[in-house]
């Protein structure tokens, strides 16, 4: 009865290593998990912000388009005065030519 309780004890004392090890490979898998979890959400967050990056360089900023803007609108006002200013000049002469014609 000895040798079955030696075996048993023998058995028990193997389990209880083998649950050890399974107890400190699985800490040790945590860990590890852990760590790639937060490697990952470091590696999600430097993606974000480079496709930001990168948006930003697609599109103009609203800075640079409203000095877009307000170049084409300085544009728009010198072509629309100097146009004022021919049409002006050709009705003065044509009025001018009939006034002497007449004259």
């Amino acid at each position: 009865m000895n040798d079955k309780l030696d075996d048993q004890s023998i058995k028990i004392e193997g389990l209880s290593t083998k649950l050890d090890l399974y107890r400190e490979t699985q800490n040790q898998q945590t860990i590890k998990l852990d760590a790639v979890d937060k490697l990952a959400t470091e590696a999600m967050a430097s993606t974000k912000a480079a496709h930001k990056r990168i948006d930003d360089l697609d599109t103009p900023s609203k800075v640079e388009h409203r000095a877009h803007d307000d170049r084409i609108g300085k544009l728009e006002k010198v072509v629309y005065w100097v146009g004022t200013l021919i049409v002006g000049s050709v009705i003065l002469a044509v009025l001018g030519l009939v006034i002497i014609e007449k004259g």
